[in-house]
């Protein structure tokens, strides 16, 4: 028999469509495979305690079990694309504490501190103009490179934290330069290795117009049998897109009476104080 509290219990605040349009999933990551209207829910208590485990923020054990929780359509956060993620966070932020997200940025000017409200309902609409894919043209290839999912962007996110770390351990250390420097090759060599692993990571496919190659040993074998120019081209067009993936700046007048200067500021989703403003 169904209880009464049924009716009490959190309901959907929003509604959302994923910017990639599901292209790269199946029903074993979102259910039904169906990537529109899905149903955001608030955060309730337990995904706060989440948000305040260091261990789970670091692993994005705490950011995968927020969008399961709050997005169940969602049956597998790890497989969606980093893009698809962000998006995701900015449409739970507005479901538990509404449209407006305090920003507090420093004036370059005077250097004193405004806060601002961002519209989080406007930066859930820039998404429409971006795509999950682009298509680069090399020698009569095209190669089609996207998004990289969750869990490869979080293994990427820890090795390289790793990495800076074991860096600032061996500087700060007593050991001889000769012994500093034999052991910073080697972390070099492991971000080297990870700079490599995160290229190939973002194809997800190479064609000649009438075939197309998707198995990864095979475009790990024509990639490293390339010439330098092409991995350059690979990397530049990386970068390229992840930048077009970029939130809009933020425009803001200083509020220092006197100053009033208008100066522009980054938005960056940093998951651990995203929601914190109120947690």
């Amino acid at each position: 028999m169904t209880s009464f509290l049924e009716k009490y219990k959190r309901q959907p605040k929003i509604y959302i469509d994923l910017p990639s349009s599901g292209t790269w999933y199946d029903h074993t990551i979102i259910h039904d495979n169906k990537c529109d209207e899905l149903p955001v829910y608030g955060m309730n208590t337990m995904d706060e305690l989440n948000l305040k485990t260091p261990d789970a923020l670091f692993s994005g054990e705490a950011t995968a079990n927020i969008i399961k929780s709050c997005v169940p359509s969602i049956l597998d956060p790890w497989k969606l694309l980093s893009i698809d993620v962000e998006y995701l966070l900015i449409a739970i932020r507005t479901a538990t504490y509404g449209n407006k997200l305090p920003v507090n940025t420093v004036c370059p000017k005077c250097s004193n501190s405004t806060e601002s409200d961002v519209n989080l309902e406007g930066l859930l609409s820039s998404f429409q103009d971006k795509t999950a894919f682009h298509v680069i043209n090399y020698n009569g290839l095209q190669i089609t490179i996207r998004s990289i999912n969750y869990k490869q962007s979080t293994e990427i996110s820890k090795n390289s934290y790793i990495n800076q770390k074991t860096l600032a351990n061996i500087n700060n250390s007593n050991l001889a330069e000769e012994e500093k420097d034999k052991q910073k090759q080697v972390i070099y060599k492991q971000i080297t290795q990870l700079n490599y692993q995160s290229v190939l990571e973002h194809i997800d496919n190479i064609s000649d117009g009438t075939e197309v190659e998707n198995d990864p040993n095979k475009i790990l074998e024509f990639v490293t049998d390339c010439d330098r120019d092409f991995y350059v081209l690979l990397q530049d067009s990386i970068i390229e897109m992840n930048n077009s993936w970029n939130l809009p700046d933020l425009t803001v007048e200083c509020a220092e009476e006197g100053c009033g200067f208008q100066y522009k500021s980054k938005l960056n989703i940093d998951y651990s104080s995203f929601f914190a403003a109120r947690s």
